[in-house]
């Protein structure tokens, strides 16, 4: 019985380890939405060639968009059921992960590097997020998989397997290119005395490139509406700092104070101890994989800040969600191989496990006790708690996209092309598109205000800004408020 509990408990502690990922994202799963998970939610009620043009004017590339729409044909369109294809790509990073470091290093690390995967702040917080980054993970961890395999045996099909992974990363999210920068630089390391071996990899980078090509005249056609500007602020000193900051305590370094300061140091200082420490104890023949993980940590950060330099600010912390949670894989491989035959070995690392389990705990209770992006839902549920069958129109796009989600057939939420999306901006352009494409209650939009009228003489109009009424004559027959945002029942005269 002993026997069989040692050769399953690798398995148990991953189960627990995906048991604790779920309960911590699903504890919070049904967060008010936010602007970007509006887009994602909105860009799929058009079909396979609508969703590709109509991500080709925005910033993002397709495949996320599709992997959604398919998720939401399968099971629904709420937030919930919407949401939950993170949660699964969440938890199929975590299994991927577990066989990746056991592949590596053995069972123990995986075991180790699990468990602190799974309580990293950034999985949490994007884990329940209608977003890429998820998917973005697992892409990340598989094809990295699939390299160690294809440089181990040197067959082509792992190197096939390998280049198909690369393009479907570029066509989930640009920056997935500082992943397989450190790929590269990987690679080059491992064969520094051998450019033969290179070629298969070569072949495979050419291959990606190849299956990218449909993509590129997109690809050229944002960073040129990008040109003129974007929404990232610039980097200064502060922005690697609060990188890292983040991924470990999920706050930037100018809101730790107090005590949070000091774990932060005292974490800095943890981690390098114990990563010195293992370094010493892995073997020399797994030191390859060992710096694989540290470039994966550290190299896309340092380009994006490059790229962020020299070119126009792009570094946004999110973007690198699998340096972040592979910076927490870092630390758990270490601790499973410091070394605990002496008393003074146990007490330090038993020490150590102490803080990084503590600034583990820390970061978790800030993801679930943030504050929301977006407070259109508040608004929305107290339309909705009032219980009158009346449909509501947002004021801009910020209002739509927060609120759009919440429709129901009492409170229908709609905008209008000549009120609601009026900056021209890439991300309205589904809205315009949908609006002559499809019917009324799924596109939720109509073309100028005058129709909305025709059908609804009365409705909810919801805003940032109480002055900002329609253009026309209304009674405000109610209002009621939140701390963001205003609701007044209108009637048309």
């Amino acid at each position: 019985m002993k026997d069989k509990i040692t050769k399953y408990s690798p398995y148990l502690v991953l189960g627990f380890s995906v048991l604790v990922f779920l309960a911590l994202v699903l504890k919070r799963i049904n967060f008010p939405i936010w602007f970007d998970e509006g887009y994602s939610a909105y860009l799929v009620k058009g079909n396979f060639g609508e969703i590709w043009g109509l991500t080709a004017v925005d910033v993002h590339p397709p495949f996320y968009y599709y992997l959604l729409k398919i998720w939401s044909l399968m099971f629904g369109t709420s937030l919930i059921a919407m949401r939950a294809m993170s949660v699964f790509f969440g938890v199929a990073s975590i299994v991927l992960l577990f066989f990746l470091v056991k592949h590596w290093f053995g069972k123990k690390p995986a075991m180790f590097a699990s468990l602190l995967m799974a309580v990293s702040p950034f999985l949490i917080r994007y884990g329940m997020e209608m977003r890429m980054y998820m998917v973005i993970l697992f892409i990340v961890l598989l094809a990295s998989y699939m390299l160690t395999l294809a440089v181990e045996k040197n067959q082509k099909r792992y190197w096939v397997f390998y280049a198909i992974l690369v393009a479907l990363g570029m066509y989930t999210h640009y920056f997935t290119a500082c992943v397989w920068l450190t790929h590269v630089v990987y690679l080059l390391f491992i064969f520094r005395k051998d450019a033969k071996r290179l070629v298969p990899a070569v072949l495979s980078y050419v291959g990606a490139v190849v299956l990218y090509v449909p993509w590129i005249p997109s690809l050229l056609s944002q960073m040129d509406s990008i040109s003129g500007g974007f929404w990232i602020p610039p980097v200064t000193g502060e922005t690697p700092v609060s990188f890292l900051t983040n991924i470990f305590l999920f706050k930037s370094a100018g809101e730790l104070v107090g005590w949070s300061v000091l774990l932060a140091i005292l974490f800095v200082g943890v981690y390098v101890l114990v990563t010195k420490k293992a370094y010493k104890e892995i073997a020399k023949a797994d030191r390859k994989y060992y710096l694989f993980l540290f470039l994966m940590f550290v190299l896309p950060p340092l380009a994006l800040l490059g790229v962020s330099l020299v070119y126009k600010p792009m570094f946004v912390d999110r973007y690198l969600v699998p340096s972040s949670i592979i910076a927490w894989v870092i630390i758990g491989v270490s601790l499973a191989f410091c070394p605990v035959k002496k008393v003074c070995e146990r007490c330090v690392i038993g020490f150590a496990t102490f803080v990084v389990l503590l600034t583990a705990g820390v970061g978790v209770l800030n993801v679930l006790d943030r504050k929301p992006e977006s407070y259109v839902a508040d608004i929305v549920r107290t339309v909705q708690d009032e219980k009158d069958d009346t449909p509501i129109l947002a004021d801009d796009i910020w209002v739509f996209l927060g609120a759009a989600i919440y429709t129901s057939e009492e409170n229908p939420v709609y905008g209008t092309l000549e009120t609601t999306f009026t900056n021209g901006w890439g991300s309205e352009e589904p809205m315009k598109y949908y609006e002559g494409k499809l019917d009324r209650a799924k596109s939720q939009v109509y073309k100028t205000l005058d129709d909305f009228l025709a059908e609804n003489k009365t409705f909810w109009y919801v805003t940032e800004n109480p002055e900002k009424l329609p253009a026309g004559n209304f009674d405000v027959v109610k209002e009621v408020k939140t701390e963001h945002h205003t609701a007044m029942k209108l009637k048309a005269v």
